[in-house]
């Protein structure tokens, strides 16, 4: 699966992608300079440029380390306190595969998300 890197000037983080209609609307409008805030003390959110398709992805059950679209709002987020309760409006696009603990350091500096294996 294509592997997506959220780096900032002091920070660091890999993401593994799931395959679904959402997650390859994603990867291509990439690259993408992004900010995040803090969501509720449970989410790192940003808000993209333009909404993700979402026809064909489903719903999941919200998991620490997860990169997922909340489709109302339109935000891409990382979940870092999840409530593990399913939610028919969050698709996951993928999860962490290394930078977890650098979190915190997306709300410091733009975010700069793109492409590292297409």
């Amino acid at each position: 699966m294509p592997r997506l890197r959220f780096s900032t000037t002091d920070a660091e983080i890999i993401v593994t992608t799931d395959d679904n209609p959402t997650t390859r609307d994603l990867l291509a409008q990439l690259p993408l300079p992004l900010s995040f805030t803090d969501f509720a003390g449970k989410e790192k959110i940003s808000t993209l440029p333009q909404r993700l398709a979402t026809e064909g992805s489903t719903g999941s059950a919200t998991r620490d380390g997860a990169l997922i679209y909340y489709a109302p709002w339109g935000n891409l987020g990382f979940i870092y306190r999840a409530d593990g309760k399913h939610d028919d409006d969050v698709i996951t696009l993928g999860h962490i595969e290394s930078g977890k603990d650098q979190l915190e350091r997306l709300e410091r500096n733009p975010v700069h998300v793109e492409l590292l294996n297409p």
